[in-house]
């Protein structure tokens, strides 16, 4: 197995890294969105066009209607955040080649050596912003996970990097398709790694920063929202990492209300001014122009909620685009109705998981609620996207560390939903080829193909093996990533191939024993979950080790089918629909999966 192997290396770590680098090069050698398909194009000459607008034209002109920025052409619709990145991007591509982003000129412009520069910006914020933060978060989840009694050996570490770095649907997204999305979620990734180790604000920062690229990053924010208000509401009593005033040490009640609301307080003001300093340099100069500072801000806003595009566009693997088959939403509803329905729908769907980060606010928790918040939106969100299902995938690859066979099975049931839109940018190749590649790395290494994961304090084989070698045994977790303050991993230590928890707390003392199982309990139903429900190795491990395996094969005679019959002529839809309709039906099970395994993580 290749991931067993490369654990006997030094730089393990490293190779999986710049493998990835390089297999997102070879995916840019292919076609892109709008490639060579006039008068509009696709999303490359989007990305292109904001280059233009934001090198060419001055601050208040970004959002603004004019000749040379006309709302039927590729309009500036992300937050300022993304209208900087274009700023930055266009300066890299126009100092090579000043033609491809010249004003009204380069409408179109795809000249090889744009696209190399076109290409290598994509690859160059990879690397600069989603690697290093992806690597912290991992390093972030595996201290959570050891610390709640799972042993992580290293092997499970570079089994998750290479899950995180592998995963298909981003490198096609970025790599192929065109996009920046490495930027958003390396933003976001760099959130959960400071929230994860306590970092509260420097966390809050970098997610407003990742609102402030992608407006989509709003899936997430219930979840953070509910647990940073749990972390200030209980002073982090229910997380070993999130401690800033010890409640012992605090002389009464009251003087413990006011330091919560000081923390909610803080909190406030640092997304506030986040928000502010992004948007000045925006709004500032258009207050005149557009008749005051809150028109200013609304033009913003238009932009980038453009609610009249209606409930779902092309193809979506969510709720509403499965259903419209059987219910002709758009025709029997208005958009108004329609956007008040998905906003209570979703909100009753990520509704739990953002209570549960109130009561009992916890890092692996946080995780866990990300992953169904983004779900939520997703599935009942109005005006989603194909490319949006990449959200709910980053906090699921970086739980791989706890729960691997489910992030694969999410990421290799999320591919098929893209294939509609893949297809038409001509970029079917590296689909199948990404695609076969991670199942190919990936699959051996997990059950029932692979070798046994360690066991943890609630069930399963607490044996572990020491199949490293020598040499490795007396290698720290900072080898890897360097934790925080010089730390291994925050705390993670690492013996005789292990990660194992740096145990602060009193487990021998009538107290001690309590206070865990306060912690670790819901109802008493905690721990039979986790018996015969919640390891890899137990009930549901094998469970959905075996669905995953049978949805690949569902997947692969769907393309099958798809390339010997054509579909019927009144029906020429018929396969973009039973590619969407299989990935919502691995969907379904799989939120429901996280939503209650957040109650007993």
């Amino acid at each position: 197995m290749i991931l067993s192997l490369l654990c006997r290396f030094k730089w393990d770590v490293t190779f999986i890294i710049f493998f990835s680098l390089l297999i997102r090069t070879l995916c840019g050698l292919s076609d892109y969105s709008g490639f060579n398909d006039p008068p509009k194009f696709g999303d490359y000459e989007a990305q292109r066009h904001w280059m233009e607008i934001t090198l060419n034209l001055p601050l208040n002109e970004w959002y603004k209607e004019s000749d040379n920025n006309p709302s039927n052409y590729w309009p500036l619709d992300y937050p300022p955040l993304s209208g900087y990145q274009s700023l930055i991007h266009g300066f890299l591509v126009g100092w090579v080649e000043p033609s491809a982003t010249s004003l009204r000129s380069s409408w179109g412009y795809e000249s090889p050596l744009s696209k190399i520069m076109m290409r290598f910006t994509v690859i160059l914020s990879d690397f600069i912003v989603f690697v290093p933060s992806a690597l912290a978060a991992l390093a972030a989840v595996a201290t959570a996970v050891a610390n709640s009694g799972r042993i992580v050996d290293r092997h499970c570490f570079l089994l998750a990097c290479a899950i995180v770095f592998l995963q298909p649907v981003a490198i096609i997204t970025d790599h192929g398709h065109f996009q920046y999305n490495c930027i958003s979620l390396g933003l976001t990734s760099g959130a959960i790694a400071c929230i994860m180790r306590g970092r509260i604000y420097s966390g809050s920062i970098l997610f407003c920063l990742a609102l402030n690229h992608k407006q989509m990053s709003l899936f997430f924010a219930p979840a953070f929202f509910g647990h940073l208000l749990g972390v200030a509401f209980q002073n982090g009593s229910q997380s070993s990492r999130i401690v800033t005033v010890s409640s012992s040490t605090l002389p009464n009640p009251s003087i413990r209300l006011v330091q919560k609301v000081v923390t909610v307080i803080k909190l406030g003001i640092v997304v506030m001014l986040t928000f502010a300093i992004c948007w000045a340099p925006v709004v500032l100069p258009a207050i005149h122009d557009a008749g005051g500072l809150i028109p200013a801000i609304m033009r913003v806003f238009h932009r980038i909620f453009p609610l009249k595009r209606g409930l779902f566009e092309d193809y979506v693997a969510n709720f509403w685009c499965v259903s419209s088959l059987f219910v002709k939403w758009k025709s029997l509803f208005d958009n108004a109705s329609l956007f008040k329905t998905s906003m209570v729908l979703t909100m009753l769907s990520f509704l739990p998981s953002v209570i549960h980060q109130i009561l009992r606010p916890s890092p692996l928790g946080l995780l866990f609620a990300l992953v169904n918040s983004s779900f939520s939106f997703f599935i009942f969100g109005f005006q989603v996207h194909e490319k949006s299902i990449l959200l709910p995938l980053l906090p699921a690859t970086l739980l791989s560390i706890q729960d691997p066979v489910t992030a694969v099975w999410l990421a290799l049931a999320a591919m098929p939903s893209m294939y509609p839109l893949l297809v038409r940018d001509g970029v079917a190749v590296p689909y199948f080829a990404l695609s076969m590649l991670f199942a190919a790395i990936i699959l051996p290494d997990l059950p029932p193909l692979g070798r046994r994961l360690k066991g943890s304090k609630h069930g399963g084989d607490m044996k572990a093996k020491e199949d490293l070698d020598v040499n490795h045994e007396s290698r720290k977790v900072s080898d890897v990533v360097v934790g925080e303050e010089g730390s291994a991993a925050g705390g993670l230590k690492y013996r005789r191939g292990l990660m194992k928890p740096d145990v602060k707390e009193d487990t021998k003392s009538e107290k001690g024993r309590n206070e865990r199982g306060k912690n670790s309990t819901l109802f008493g139903l905690s721990s039979l979950w986790r018996q015969y429900v919640g390891g890899e190795w137990k009930v549901s491990g094998w469970i959905r080790s075996y669905v995953a395996l049978i949805s690949l094969l569902f997947a692969l005679a769907l393309h099958i089918l798809k390339f010997s019959i054509p579909p019927p002529d009144y029906v020429p839809w018929l396969y973009d629909r039973l590619f969407v309709t299989f990935s919502f039906a691995n969907f379904v099970p799989i939120m429901v999966y996280y939503q209650i395994q957040q109650w007993f993580c």
